[in-house]
């Protein structure tokens, strides 16, 4: 993807009431997070069939030195330096985004199966029962 097309995938994910995306890099090993990934939206939305949670797989490979604009997200961790971009390594990391502000990120095989990754998800972000609104709990790492 380029520049640009980053740019409109992460500002689309941060415009949906709640998303989570997937960073990808082209230069890293990747399938084992990638299975964990879909395993995980296919649960999500098994449990969840009206939910409006947005489920983005975007290729930062063109702005892997800083992850912009993903880091520029209000809610991205900065350290004294500036924003800190330490916790994207290549390793399938998830950002979980609620109301355009970043309130988690992990990496995908830190959670042993699909059903952690779903709880997990509810713990971070509500979700009330007619699936049309979810709400930010506030909890951050």
């Amino acid at each position: 993807m380029s520049e640009s097309e980053v740019e409109m995938a992460v500002q689309n994910a941060a415009q949906s009431p709640n998303a989570v995306v997937f960073v990808y890099v082209p230069w890293a090993p990747m399938r084992p997070q990638i299975d964990r990934f879909a395993e995980f939206t296919l649960a999500w939305q098994s449990d969840h069939e009206n939910s409006s949670i947005g489920f983005h797989f975007i290729n930062f490979g063109e702005v892997c030195d800083d992850y912009r604009p993903l880091s520029s997200l209000p809610g991205w961790p900065i350290r004294d330096e500036g924003r800190y971009v330490g916790q994207i390594g290549g390793w399938g990391e998830l950002v979980w985004i609620a109301n355009g502000r970043v309130v988690h990120i992990q990496t995908a095989l830190d959670f042993s199966d699909a059903s952690e990754l779903v709880a997990f998800t509810r713990a971070v972000i509500s979700v009330e029962k007619d699936g049309e609104a979810l709400v930010a709990t506030g909890r951050q790492w």
